[in-house]
């Protein structure tokens, strides 16, 4: 059984930094730029200007940009905060969920890949000749 810790940092360690901004972010109905300054002001640390930092913002898996560890923190800690208080839900992981499945459509994941008529074809004919075979041996 899952424990919401297990959970918890599973999701946490799931999402890339821009990610996490933008799941708190609509939890707490900011823009990005607004949770970004926020959480730079909560643990003192004067951080990269969001215009600079957000150059290369992106909600795909492969982003790197990255915050420095104690802002990370901060935003780990109002994502858990958002579980234990119950206003973290699913309709805030859409824009996260949208840009993961677009990665993983590019990159070939999101379906198995299709069979040619042909390899279907040849598939059957060697099923149909093994099937004959083995029946043919003892009839």
């Amino acid at each position: 059984m899952n424990t919401i810790s297990d959970v918890y940092m599973g999701l946490v360690d799931s999402l890339t930094d821009c990610q996490l901004i933008s799941v708190v972010s609509s939890v707490q109905n900011y823009s990005h730029e607004q949770t970004y300054k926020l959480a730079h002001e909560q643990v003192h640390v004067e951080g990269d200007p969001w215009d600079l930092w957000s150059r290369n913002f992106s909600l795909m898996p492969t982003n790197k940009l990255k915050l420095p560890s104690p802002v990370r923190i901060e935003l780990e800690e109002a994502i858990g905060k958002f579980i234990v208080e119950g206003r973290l839900k699913t309709d805030h992981f859409a824009s996260v969920l949208t840009a993961n499945m677009v990665w993983e459509e590019r990159q070939g994941l999101a379906r198995p890949p299709r069979r040619s008529f042909t390899d279907k074809l040849l598939n059957y004919a060697m099923w149909f000749m093994i099937f004959y075979t083995i029946f043919s041996l003892f009839l």
